[in-house]
Order: structure tokens, then C-alpha cells, then sequence
């Protein structure tokens, strides 16, 4: 018998108890057993339902409610980030729409994978959609570590960059896979 979980599932309302999202990680950690020597040893996440908006394009902006702390049990370990949430851009006359995302640590330094994903429409009034971000760090520790996401307008073009949350839970993964 096979049994395939996406992310979307390890989120979803139907596994809301820290005993069922230790059960998938166990489902996990044999899975990875089978083609690595890696293991997850831990999952930390954090789910946000608000909308929120930025107009800025000249700095990051920190997206509140979408930051995930966690502590490495082992100092070779390293660190998978994901976010996923809906994202969005307006504006009032169709043109270019922009829109700017990242994971960063608490300090706001940004990390490879992670450190700057577009999202791009020409010719329009707005967009909305789905957005995954991954993020991989190595940071050599054993002390608790936050990483949040970030947004921003992605040129000085006149409109909102958005977060929407509202409708749809978003999600901060941060998830410790030993070394």
C-alpha cells in the first residue's frame, strides 16, 4: 500500500493535532529512509488568516503572523523553510504588476532559494494566485532560529503588493532534517 501526502495536506485543517503532524513525520522519516540517510527530526508551522498590503518597493516589508521559530536539536543539521500562502498584486490602471517575496532570518537577511521570488503580469489591473516559497539553511547551531516572510512592490510602479491570507490559511513550514 503506498501512501502520498503533499504539503497542502500537512497543512490542512483535517491534520490540526501536534499528534497527527508527528505521525506524518514519522511517515516522512521512513520515507526519506529509504532513499537517504537524512531524517526529519523535527517540523515546526504556522498558519496566518489575515490579508495584508504594502505599497513600498525601495525595502522588504515583514509580513506579521508569518514567521516560524524553531531550535535545531543537532548542530549539523539543517533547516527546509517553506511558505505558502495567496498572494496578490493591484493597481488602478492596467500596466505592470509586480509583486516581490522572500524568507529571511530575524536580522531580515535573506538566504539562497529563498531570497527573492517574482511574480510578474504586464498588461493588467491585478492578479492573485498561489505562492510557494523554499528555502534551505545550514546554520550550524543549536539556538532557536525565526525565519519569516517578507514582501514588497517589485519596481516603482504605482500599486499594492498583497498577502491574502483571509480566506485561506497561509502557512510557514520550518522543518529540521538531520544532517
Amino acid at each position: 500500500m503506498t501512501r502520498a501526502r503533499t504539503l497542502a495536506d500537512l497543512g490542512s485543517a483535517s491534520l490540526a493535532t501536534d499528534a497527527e503532524l508527528a505521525s506524518e513525520v514519522a511517515t516522512l522519516n521512513s520515507t526519506i529512509g529509504a532513499f537517504t540517510s537524512g531524517k526529519v527530526l523535527q517540523v515546526v508551522r504556522v498558519t496566518d488568516s489575515t490579508t495584508q498590503s504594502t505599497s513600498t518597493y525601495t525595502s522588504w516589508v515583514d509580513v506579521s503572523g508569518m514567521s516560524v521559530t524553531i531550535t535545531p536539536t543537532e548542530s549539523t543539521s539543517s533547516i527546509l523553510v517553506i511558505a505558502s500562502f495567496k498572494g496578490g498584486f493591484n493597481r488602478s490602471t492596467a500596466g505592470s504588476c509586480p509583486s516581490r517575496y522572500q524568507i529571511s532570518d530575524s536580522s531580515g537577511n535573506s538566504f539562497t532559494g529563498a531570497n527573492d521570488a517574482g511574480l510578474y503580469i504586464e498588461g493588467a489591473t491585478g492578479w492573485s494566485g498561489s505562492v510557494e516559497i523554499f528555502g534551505y539553511d545550514t546554520p550550524a547551531t543549536t539556538s532557536a532560529l525565526t525565519y519569516k516572510l517578507r514582501f514588497r512592490v517589485g519596481t516603482s510602479t504605482s500599486g499594492t503588493t498583497f498577502v491574502y491570507n483571509g480566506a485561506q490559511a497561509g502557512q510557514m513550514y520550518a522543518i529540521e532534517l538531520a544532517a
